[in-house]
């Protein structure tokens, strides 16, 4: 779609959800070896973690889900 992890993120788990899957929309960054951080985001559904723009390893910050409200976690 040429869009960022972001955006692919959420329209991916708002497809899914609509379609009564439950996935979890997850938050997170990390800092790149020039020393700048990085945010990204990607969906877990069913513990198998889909990636739309694979970014490389990222410590979560905050999972989001329609079981929890869409409350970050």
């Amino acid at each position: 779609m040429r869009a960022s992890c972001l955006a692919e993120s959420v329209t991916l788990t708002a497809v899914m959800t609509r379609a009564g899957e439950r996935p979890v929309l997850v938050l997170g960054c990390r800092r790149y070896d020039d020393g700048h951080w990085g945010a990204h985001a990607w969906v877990v559904v069913n513990e198998e973690v889909l990636e739309p723009i694979v970014a490389g390893v990222h410590a979560e910050l905050a999972r989001l889900s329609f079981d929890g409200g869409w409350e970050p976690t």
